[in-house]
């Protein structure tokens, strides 16, 4: 199917893109991976499309104030491979890598993956368990909004009309990371994902955190994770807890996964995620 007919804006800078997209029924185009597949599905129908390929300055990756900030238009191809995301939030640059093929991660930026928040996101779940945020702006105003605030079922987001994610923010940066998924080829959709952050002090587990992707609505947090704190790290406690909270969840269903075998998958990745960042952490 072919989208609707839309106008299109190429714009050459931040402040011409945000007058842009503050036309009613803009929206803002970057690797194109996600909205051009929803645009011929007809989901989305905007009336405007603003090509932000011209702007630079959006894709600094840095570490400031116990952050890794990730600029808007940083390509997943690069946040895979770049060292500096590696040390930091190993977890961002494994979930960067499993996204798609080599073709579509070099075209697909981070804010293109996250403002269209899809059940099957790699990201969005490691966003959620850094204790993230997203830096956007509008023509007129500029907030942060916590990753927990900002992913709303079934395909929105925490973004206003007019507004553009301009910065990703991750934390926990003093937490050992790591992102596992399960799919049934390499470049397909995950049937399901997990991101894990933990720390462990005198092997003690201080900090820990999980969320998931492909089995609810939107990528979701495991508040109840927090009660394997305070001890040595425990697989079998773990478990429990996931199994408690997965058992609940109703992910979607095809003939290739179906919601009963979504839910113990999810199980599987996060306890393989958790183990995985738990023997990182010192």
């Amino acid at each position: 199917m072919r989208p609707a007919s839309f106008e299109y804006v190429r714009t050459g800078s931040l402040g011409e893109a945000l007058e842009a997209l503050a036309e009613p029924g803009a929206v803002a185009l970057a690797g194109g991976q996600t909205l051009v597949n929803l645009m011929r599905q007809r989901v989305v129908r905007p009336r405007v499309v603003v090509d932000l390929s011209r702007l630079s300055g959006l894709n600094e990756v840095r570490i400031e104030g116990g952050r890794l900030i990730v600029g808007a238009l940083a390509r997943l191809g690069s946040l895979a491979e770049l060292d500096l995301v590696r040390t930091a939030c190993p977890a961002l640059a494994q979930a960067a890598a499993a996204v798609g093929d080599p073709q579509v991660r070099n075209r697909a930026t981070i804010a293109g993956n996250l403002c269209h928040p899809l059940p099957i996101s790699d990201i969005a779940p490691v966003l959620l368990a850094s204790d993230g945020s997203l830096l956007v702006r509008s023509r007129s105003s500029q907030r942060e909004v916590p990753a927990t605030e900002f992913f709303a079922p079934p395909l929105g987001s925490g973004l206003r009309s007019g507004e553009l994610i301009v910065e990703v923010r991750f934390a926990r940066l003093d937490s050992a990371s790591a992102y596992e998924r399960l799919s049934r080829r390499v470049a397909d959709p995950a049937i399901a994902g997990a991101a894990a952050f933990v720390r462990v002090v005198d092997a003690r587990v201080e900090d820990v955190a999980v969320a998931l992707s492909a089995v609810h609505e939107v990528p979701i947090l495991v508040p109840q994770i927090d009660a394997i704190r305070g001890g040595p790290f425990d697989p079998n406690a773990a478990r429990a807890v996931l199994e408690s909270f997965c058992g609940r969840l109703s992910p979607p269903s095809n003939p290739h996964a179906g919601a009963d075998y979504r839910r113990r998958v999810a199980v599987v990745v996060a306890l393989r995620a958790l183990a995985r960042a738990a023997g990182h952490s010192s």
